[in-house]
């Protein structure tokens, strides 16, 4: 994380979008040195939803789906 923070611009923002599989740990000196900031949100907005989207489009990346019924949502949820 503390090499991301260094490429910010005085004043810059990170934003992690999403909650990352382990704990971060960051230097605060890169925050206050260059008042920079870190932030932190479960989606992003709607520009940058639209922007992914756009992309995917562009790209042809398209989800994989499997529909299953109700009562397969126990074993489903527990597979992964």
């Amino acid at each position: 994380m503390n090499a991301y923070l260094g490429l910010l611009i005085l004043d810059g923002t990170l934003v992690n979008v999403g909650a990352p599989a382990e704990p971060l740990s960051l230097n605060v000196q890169n925050l206050i040195g260059h008042r920079r900031s870190f932030a932190g949100s479960m989606i992003g907005g709607i520009r940058e939803t639209q922007e992914m989207l756009d992309f995917c489009a562009k790209y042809n990346i398209v989800p994989e789906i499997e529909v299953i019924s109700a009562d397969q949502i126990d074993e489903a949820y527990n597979a992964y």
